[in-house]
């Protein structure tokens, strides 16, 4: 077992928007699996309003994980 106790504070406004975007990212492959991130608002009308992306989740999913890997939010080899 690791006991690796490194911690990292997000401080810098474009760190914590990337973070924020990566957890989208996330809550939209949770839900394409049928889960769901939080109770109120679901990642895919999120992510479909603030990007303006349309199709099923599984397409938005594609298409949001290209928009991120080309702004550099997420490195090309992201699962």
């Amino acid at each position: 077992m690791n006991n690796n106790n490194e911690s990292f504070s997000l401080t810098e406004p474009h760190q914590i928007a990337a973070y924020r975007l990566i957890t989208m990212y996330h809550g939209l492959k949770a839900e394409v699996k049928g889960f769901r991130l939080t109770s109120k608002v679901n990642c895919f009308a999120l992510v479909k309003r603030e990007f303006g992306l349309r199709g099923t989740k599984v397409k938005v999913l594609a298409e949001f994980k290209a928009l991120l890997q080309e702004h550099g939010v997420l490195s090309p080899d992201a699962k």
